[in-house]
């Protein structure tokens, strides 16, 4: 970053590690795609933040007193941008600002967007953790004899139960947004249930199934209405 003298570099440093985060959690550089500085966030290369300056055309107005005589021209002068992602409400926020002085306080500002996200992504994984554990649960399979293994007569239930819930699935598949790649998915997937139903036993058979039923549905299956279909299709499969 040879256009960047070293006391503003060690002030940009000194910012970084006034936030919840050090210098040592980022990659600076700069010079690339004539940048002044890039600051990159080590452990998601989505986060960026990049000082430019760009030359933009501007119009001037030029008269005399009271607007009795008035003319315009145009010129080209330079100014500074800020490219930060995350911005404060969108991926990224491109900011206009008048001086050097103000790239701290945008630094800063990206850090704490910065922190907001990645509390945000904990916050979510932790949600759909829960809220697969509570799916898993509403579709619990528990089979008479768990240790033992299906009988011929079972297998053939649980094909026309399992055939019941793809029809279902398919018939709606519109309303649910369910393409017809993720139908064949679905579709491949509950030919390896009935498949499994012929050789494992029971209680084993019963916690893989309820592992792919909930991984189906909550990569595919966005809306409550969706889920609830397959519940209560699903619901009792192995008693």
């Amino acid at each position: 970053m040879p256009e960047l003298n070293s006391s503003f570099l060690k002030e940009i440093v000194s910012v970084l590690n006034s936030t919840r985060f050090s210098e040592g959690d980022f990659n600076l550089g700069g010079d690339d795609y004539r940048e002044l500085l890039r600051i990159q966030f080590k452990y998601d290369s989505r986060y960026l933040f990049i000082l430019k300056e760009e030359e933009v055309t501007e119009e001037v107005t030029t008269g005399k007193s009271y607007g009795l005589t008035t003319s315009s021209y145009s010129k080209t002068v330079t100014k500074l941008f800020t490219y930060e992602s995350p911005g404060e409400y969108k991926a990224e926020d491109k900011q206009g600002i008048s001086s050097f002085t103000e790239v701290p306080e945008r630094i800063t500002s990206w850090c704490h967007n910065i922190h907001r996200e990645l509390s945000n992504e904990m916050l979510i994984d932790l949600d759909i953790d829960k809220a697969k554990e509570d799916f898993k649960e509403s579709i619990s399979l528990d089979p008479d004899e768990p240790d033992s293994t299906f009988s011929k007569e079972e297998v053939e239930v649980l094909t026309s139960k399992l055939e019941t819930l793809y029809s279902k699935v398919s018939e709606l598949s519109e309303k649910y947004h369910i393409s017809e790649s993720e139908l064949s998915r679905l579709k491949g997937e509950l030919d390896a249930i009935k498949e499994n139903a012929k050789v494992y036993k029971k209680g084993i058979w019963a916690k893989m199934t309820e592992n792919k039923i909930t991984n189906f549905v909550f990569e595919f299956l966005k809306s409550k209405e969706g889920r609830g279909l397959i519940v209560e299709t699903i619901k009792k499969l192995g008693s």
